[in-house]
């Protein structure tokens, strides 16, 4: 619910899945956390996007290893977060959308390669 409250302004969701989760592991120590991984961690069935329209991401076909390490810790895996083109830019803002947003001073991309992460 926060997520899709903060969306709107802040532009940090690549994908949204809070609809339909991948769900950790109910025996977990973090059982039922919600959480979110950036555009470039592959998680089955959800496209990798890497920050870029460089090409046109199709559904991974495989958890990465981190991404089972989360599930099994018990973490439900609500989307993913935007990030610059490939992580390589220091502002996650892109030619072609709106830049995500920095939630203290919106006037202001969140930065780094961890952009959308960092303002959700």
């Amino acid at each position: 619910a926060r997520a899709a409250r903060v969306e709107p302004h802040l532009h940090g969701l690549a994908l949204d899945r809070t609809a339909d989760p991948v769900t950790g592991d109910a025996g977990g120590p973090l059982a039922g956390v919600p959480t979110l991984v950036k555009d470039n961690v592959e998680v089955r069935g959800w496209p990798a996007g890497h920050g870029t329209r460089a090409f046109v991401p199709a559904p991974s076909r495989e958890h990465a290893e981190v991404t089972r390490q989360l599930l099994a810790c018990g973490l439900d895996l609500l989307g993913t977060t935007r990030m610059p083109e490939y992580g390589l830019n220091a502002s996650t803002e892109f030619a072609d959308a709106e830049p995500t947003r920095n939630p203290w001073d919106p006037r202001f991309s969140a930065g780094a390669s961890s952009g959308g992460a960092a303002a959700l």
